[in-house]
């Protein structure tokens, strides 16, 4: 099984169930949202999740090519800048809430997350 198919594993669940959890409650989303702007501890913790997971993708798939395999990059190198920005930068993760917790926001972000959801699982060799 190649390294493409095993990520494409382990993040399709991820992006589909937290997908489905957002548009069944947008509110406890912007809750969420809320109270990581509000705890030292939590940005720190965000920071460090997505560094790990972020840097562990980066180093197992840093593949650039013209297919849709891509996305496992790309979404390993956002990861690990979004671990980054929490990490140097935690005042500005309270603007960044205030951003996501937005209602058409949260709507924006679940469609791009179906799309991305769509294109793992057409890696995941499942289908």
């Amino acid at each position: 099984m190649s390294t493409t198919m095993i990520i494409a594993q382990l993040l399709f669940p991820l992006f589909a169930l937290v997908t489905l959890s957002v548009l069944i409650n947008p509110k406890r989303y912007k809750q969420i949202a809320k109270e990581l702007s509000n705890s030292h501890a939590l940005i720190y913790m965000a920071s460090m999740i997505n560094l790990l997971g972020g840097t562990a993708i980066i180093l197992y798939h840093n593949v650039w090519t013209q297919d849709r395999s891509t996305i496992i990059t790309i979404i390993g190198w956002l990861a690990a800048l979004k671990g980054t920005i929490y990490l140097l930068f935690p005042n500005s993760v309270s603007s960044m809430a205030k951003w996501a917790s937005n209602k058409s926001t949260i709507y924006i972000m679940a469609i791009i997350s179906i799309i991305i959801s769509v294109i793992l699982f057409s890696l995941t060799g499942l289908n």
